[in-house]
């Protein structure tokens, strides 16, 4: 079972990952990876680990609001992130820091962790509001240029992560959400894309290993919303649902598990993982059950 809500702060009695690395994928609808079919290296990390296609993104199901609700650990009524492109909260957020944003997972690392090394490599502006910059160590904004090829710009954070070796490291794809919006969710261009940002995967697990940084490490590969048509933002189950999986040594091979997980228990289930303590107001719960004994 799941560990039910504490009323007081909670951490893991010890960690249970030596680092997190995650990578976002913008737009990344459930509904189309499940449907896709030239994606090896996810279907390989998804029979190795553990993995759901029902979780819920917040409401409503854009950008901001739900990479907001992601670091945070709270729903969009509480960071107060409203709409998609959103840099600041709407009105006051709950448990505000002196940014004017609610504490984020990097937040806690470097408060809890002060020597931590964080690292965030992102190619959309956006993300910059959200993580809270201030407490990351690394921060790369690699927005798309010329020259400049998705598998270069996953070259260049491996390359980091493998040299800094961080306890916490972002790795965020903006290219699936912008040709959804131009091409269709579900269209053979997504899945081009999809494919594309698969082989990156890839690579950058191949990175991890030849690195020998494999072991330990806590691979979490999620989403922040689906799509439908060429929009999202909406109220429908293709635009609300996107996939959360988990792979690496620290992991269960549980396979699809069928627990209800909502976008903020992403922060608490990374909290645990690196044995930080949960703030009392975050909404988010973490998966405990997916991690080996």
């Amino acid at each position: 079972m799941l560990l039910p809500l504490s009323l007081g702060p909670l951490r893991a009695a010890e960690p249970r990952a030596e680092r997190v690395v995650f990578v976002g994928i913008d737009g990344l609808a459930s509904w189309c990876l499940e449907r896709a079919q030239d994606i090896p290296n996810l279907r390989s990390l998804m029979a190795e680990g553990a993995w759901t296609l029902r979780k819920r993104s917040v409401m409503p199901s854009s950008s901001a609001v739900n990479w907001a609700s992601v670091f945070m650990g709270v729903p969009t009524e509480m960071h107060a992130f409203n709409k998609w492109n959103a840099r600041r909260p709407a009105l006051p957020a709950v448990a505000a820091g002196q940014g004017g944003t609610p504490p984020t997972l990097f937040t806690l690392l470097r408060v809890q962790r002060p020597g931590a090394v964080s690292l965030a490599w992102y190619n959309w502006s956006g993300i910059g509001a959200i993580i809270d910059t201030a407490s990351v160590s690394v921060k790369r904004y690699a927005p798309a240029r010329p020259g400049l090829t998705t598998s270069d710009y996953t070259r260049q954070a491996a390359e980091e992560i493998v040299s800094l070796r961080p306890e916490l490291a972002f790795l965020y794809y903006e290219e699936l959400d912008a040709v959804g919006h131009a091409s269709g969710w579900g269209s053979a261009d997504y899945y081009a894309t999809l494919s594309q940002l698969d082989a990156c995967i890839g690579q950058l697990v191949r990175a991890l290993k030849d690195a020998d940084l494999w072991e330990g490490t806590l691979l979490v590969i999620s989403s922040d919303h689906g799509g439908k048509g060429k929009r999202h933002g909406g109220f429908t189950l293709e635009e609300l649902e996107a996939p959360f999986l988990v792979a690496g040594t620290p992991v269960r091979r549980l396979g699809s598990f069928p627990q209800a997980m909502v976008q903020y228990d992403i922060a608490a289930t990374l909290a645990w993982a690196l044995g930080l303590e949960i703030p009392e107001h975050w909404r988010g719960r973490p998966l405990v059950e997916i991690f080996s004994n």
